[in-house]
């Protein structure tokens, strides 16, 4: 799959490690997956880090182009304007507490809907870091393993929920009145 990167300006608190690395990562992951089948040839990706370029690029390289379809996947509902895009991937940020994420139901211009949507790095897993962190202190790598276990499973949602990622898959539809 071809792959145009436009970077924009990170926010400099956010780093891109440990559970953000594997929130970045299951998106990106579902991204290129939906991407393959939906027929994406060309994806630009609008991105706030570095090293999430650095990963799509690898997706990218490993995903075949199986149609002539141009999608976008950014964090600016402004990027989604261009009308030769015909599939967004948007990831908003929920911030530090999850409950920041403004949900959007629609575009200003009402022609792009919703198809799929997940909750990723959810407040259940956050909550995971505690009983980790007290297994570890412990010393018990057991313990830590199986809380991870269930930490990994807890990551993602396709209910809505406090989270601190919000995957949303559009694709450009029928204006609706």
């Amino acid at each position: 799959m071809e792959i145009h990167q436009v970077l924009r300006p990170s926010h400099p608190h956010v780093e891109v490690t440990g559970a953000h690395q594997l929130s970045w990562n299951v998106m990106l992951d579902a991204v290129f997956a939906d991407a393959s089948q939906a027929g994406v040839a060309s994806m630009t990706v609008s991105l706030a880090h570095q090293d999430v370029l650095t990963w799509a690029h690898l997706r990218a390289d490993v995903t075949p182009a199986q149609g002539d379809r141009r999608a976008i996947l950014c964090q600016s509902f402004d990027m989604m304007l261009d009308p030769t895009y015909t599939i967004a991937y948007t990831v908003e940020h929920g911030g530090v507490l999850g409950g920041a994420i403004q949900r959007r139901n629609h575009l200003s211009d009402h022609t792009w809907v919703a198809r799929q949507q997940c909750w990723v790095y959810t407040w259940k897993s956050r909550l995971m870091g505690i009983p980790i962190r007290l297994a570890n202190a412990a010393r018990r790598p057991d313990l830590v393993d199986r809380y991870m276990r269930e930490m990994r499973a807890q990551m993602v949602s396709r209910k809505s929920t406090v989270s601190y990622y919000h995957l949303t898959v559009w694709e450009r539809g029928v204006a609706q009145l």
